[in-house]
């Protein structure tokens, strides 16, 4: 693991420090997918993200589930539980 600083734009752009670029395999035109948590931002890469996500998106299609079916379930659910909770 290692720690850098950058300084945030006007335009709101951040350097990656190259050391972790080059350790990444973040090259020129990568994609990444940032993550606000309660104490920061965690930046992976888009294809990371698709590659740890395909064993559920196989699954789902294996099922013959859209994804309208799965976030109607998920809509759901949420309600449940927040009513459970009220």
């Amino acid at each position: 693991m290692s720690v850098g600083t950058s300084r945030v734009t006007e335009k709101g752009q951040v350097t990656i420090p190259a050391d972790m670029r080059k350790s990444l395999g973040l090259d020129t035109g990568t994609s990444v997918v940032f993550v606000e948590l309660d104490d920061g931002v965690l930046l992976k890469s888009e294809r990371k993200i698709r590659d740890a996500l395909e064993p559920f998106d196989r699954r789902r299609r294996d099922l013959k589930l859209t994804r309208e079916m799965l976030e109607k379930d998920v809509k759901e659910e949420r309600k449940r539980r927040w009513s459970k909770n009220a």
